[in-house]
């Protein structure tokens, strides 16, 4: 059966659902890491990693987009479960934005710098908000497309 939906409203589905399946793959990123120098010169020096758990948050964002934005679209023709799916399928990736964007924001050179330690970090947080908030932004625009089914067609 084809999908008579309008071509913007399956290009912002498709943005929106490609950008929360993406979120999948933040577990596989790099994480921040500081490489402490040694205090003596026969002392061994030390390392720690860290991620603030960003890339544990997006993911499972990420699903929870997935499987609302899959259920909204189901449901088109009902305006209420379109509606609710649209909504969490924002919500969720909002909250993931939230997530790699706080702790992209704490990385600014400076702020978690420890006296003696050398930082490198994580390089695709950034990457991954921005890819959170277009399809937050392809969600909410959806969202207005599936509240008025009726108006997202020309008129003559």
């Amino acid at each position: 059966m084809r999908d008579q939906s309008p071509l913007v409203e399956r290009v912002l589905w498709r943005i929106a659902v490609s950008s929360a399946a993406l979120l999948l793959c933040a577990p596989m990123t790099p994480r921040t890491s500081w490489t402490y120098l040694p205090q003596r010169e026969s002392g061994p020096g030390g390392g720690m990693t860290h991620s603030a758990a960003w890339d544990w948050v997006a993911p499972l964002l990420g699903v929870v987009a997935l499987v609302s934005l899959i259920v909204g679209h189901g449901r088109r023709l009902g305006v209420a479960g379109a509606v609710v799916g649209a909504v969490v399928a924002s919500i969720s990736l909002a909250g993931a934005a939230a997530a790699a964007l706080g702790h992209w924001l704490d990385l600014r050179p400076g702020s978690l710098v420890f006296a003696g330690s050398v930082m490198r970090p994580a390089p695709a947080v950034a990457y991954f908000a921005a890819i959170a908030i277009a399809g937050m932004v392809a969600a909410r625009v959806l969202l207005g497309s599936w509240l008025h089914p009726g108006d997202s067609e020309p008129r003559l």
